[in-house]
Parts: C-alpha cells; sequence; structure tokens
C-alpha cells in the first residue's frame, strides 16, 4: 500500500502533489460536475482525497472558473480545506486546434495544467481525472516505483500503444516546459506533451492488473451510462 515513508524517500524526503481535473464541461453529461457525483454515499472528490492523501502533500484542484469553485465549496464545505483551487489557464487559438476543431476557446487537460503547475513547490505530481472514481493506491505505488533516475513521466500504456496521462506521474518542471512548447504549437493534447519529454517510463496494463484485476482504476464516468455502472460496480470495489 502507498504511504508517506515510501513515497518520501524516492522525492528526496518530500511527497508529490496531485492535480486533480475538474474543469472540463461535461457535454456528454448535461454539463453535470462530475467531481461531485455521489458514488456509495460519497463524492468523487471525497474519494480521490481519501486515495492520495496518505501519498501526497497538497492536492490541487483544477476548475474551470470561479464559479465552479464556489459550487465545489459550498457542496463539499467539510472537504473545501483539503485543496487547493486553480483556476483554468484558458485562451483563444490563433488558428484550426490539431487541423480540426475552429478558432475558439481551449479547453483540454492540458489548459488546467498549464494554470497549476507554475503553482506548484512540489517537484513530482501526480495527475488524476476528476471523473475517475476507483482509483487504487496500490496502483499509485506500482506508478512510484517506476519513477527512478532521470524518467520526467510515468504513464500507463494499453496492448494496442493508447496512453492513461491522467493517471500518472509528472516531473513539474519537465512537464510544464513541453506543455508550453506544445501550447506554442497550437497542440493542446496532452499526449503531445508526453511526446515532447526525452524520458518517460510506460507502465504496461498488464503490470497494474497484478495490483487492480479488474483495472477499476481507469474507470471514468462520461455520461449517464458509466455513472450506472459506476454505482453498480462501487458494490465490489475495494479502494487498496
Amino acid at each position: 500500500m502507498c504511504t508517506r515513508e515510501d513515497i518520501s524517500w524516492r522525492f528526496n524526503g518530500s511527497r508529490p502533489a496531485l492535480i486533480v481535473l475538474a474543469g472540463g464541461l461535461s457535454r456528454r453529461f448535461d454539463g453535470k460536475n462530475k467531481i461531485l457525483l455521489e458514488i456509495g454515499g460519497k463524492s468523487i472528490l471525497e474519494r480521490l482525497i481519501t486515495t492520495f492523501t496518505p501519498c501526497v502533500s497538497t492536492v490541487y484542484l483544477s476548475v474551470r472558473d470561479n464559479d465552479q469553485a464556489s459550487l465545489i465549496q459550498a457542496r463539499e464545505s467539510r472537504l473545501s480545506g483539503s485543496v487547493q483551487f486553480i483556476t483554468d489557464a484558458s485562451a483563444y487559438t490563433a488558428g484550426p486546434i490539431d487541423g480540426g476543431n475552429p478558432r475558439g476557446l481551449i479547453r483540454s487537460p492540458m489548459t488546467g495544467l498549464r494554470a497549476c503547475l507554475t503553482r506548484l513547490s512540489e517537484t513530482h505530481t501526480f495527475v488524476a481525472s476528476g471523473d475517475m472514481p476507483f482509483i487504487k493506491r496500490d496502483v499509485l505505488q506500482v506508478i512510484v516505483e517506476y519513477m527512478n533516475g532521470d524518467v520526467e513521466a510515468v504513464v500507463p500504456r494499453w496492448g494496442n500503444g493508447y496512453l492513461e496521462p491522467t493517471l500518472a506521474l509528472y516531473n513539474v518542471q519537465a512537464l510544464d516546459r513541453a506543455i508550453e512548447r506544445c501550447w506554442h504549437q497550437e497542440r493542446y493534447q496532452l499526449v503531445h506533451a508526453i511526446q515532447m519529454l526525452d524520458h518517460v517510463s510506460f507502465i504496461p496494463v498488464e503490470r497494474i492488473k497484478k495490483v487492480d484485476p479488474y483495472l477499476d482504476s481507469f474507470v471514468n464516468i462520461n455520461d449517464a451510462a458509466d455513472y450506472e455502472y459506476a454505482e453498480q460496480r462501487e458494490s465490489s470495489f475495494d479502494a487498496c
């Protein structure tokens, strides 16, 4: 199990931060604040805080604007003191986004990360999506084990090459530099920033399966059907 002692020695006596990405518009789920969805009587925010707190120094919650921050603080008043809210650094692109979307407001995980990374004093940070209710602590331990030497990121990878960049661990300075390079090139997907890094350790999902047999940690909620599945799955979930 991931503990403060397990983590600290890998980071010169300190612990990484956690950035929770919660600023998405949730278009497929009627604009719901997914971080506030309750599963088994606990919001996803509470579940993430419970899972990560033994492993991290500070929890940063990336939100799209002050209105969203106020709503979360009002709904989760007993938890709001456990997190620091950071508003997305939204910006307009000067041209097409990756050759597809028209000029407009940029919304992506990279937007939230760009705002957060400059605020962190930690050398490393976990990144987690705010719609992933079943992350296991043992999976965090596996991720940490892959962060050695000059590794700049530890990212789970499926057999087909698909990456899980929002359940990963990053060197803060390296990721910040990569995101800035991508930003100026108008490439706004987080996988593009990972491609910019020199030393990335990819964890085979099969390795994670040894501590999370059903791969619950990768379950995310995009729509009502996903939410219904998560509520059913919760009854057999073990956070460790």
